[in-house]
């Protein structure tokens, strides 16, 4: 698909009905999702397949939270990158070591350049 056809043919389902979706879709959706790109190939979701009981426990939960105006998360937390697995982290470093590299004289002495530094060196404490 082209890029310009995908944008094109884009839209948001906003209007849902009750009716179940098979299991094989679903993991069909999840087999999809595991191709998206992620930075560094850093892969930093969990993905949770819901339904039955313990979904309708989720819908009520949103309904009184919703009800109650308790404000929600918008999303799940970030894993942190000392949590991933071990490539992701691995890439990660070399990525930095690399941009350090191409950095001119002005940068590396930039504020930019010294945090970048700290967090490089705080890599080879907890990575």
């Amino acid at each position: 698909m082209e890029t310009k056809q995908a944008i094109e043919d884009r839209h948001s389902v906003r209007v849902f009905t009750n009716k179940d979706v098979e299991v094989n879709k679903l993991k069909g959706l999840v087999k999809l999702a595991q191709k998206a790109p992620s930075w560094v190939d850093s892969q930093p979701w969990k993905i949770y397949l819901v339904r039955g009981k313990s979904l309708a426990k989720l819908k009520e939960l949103h309904l009184k939270n919703s009800k109650t105006d308790r404000s929600a998360a918008p999303e799940w937390p970030t894993m942190h990158r000392v949590n991933w697995d071990e490539f992701p982290r691995d890439n990660m470093a070399k990525l930095n070591l690399h941009r350090t590299n191409y950095l001119t004289k002005d940068e590396l002495d930039s504020g930019w350049a010294r945090l970048n530094r700290i967090y490089i060196m705080l890599q080879q404490y907890f990575i």
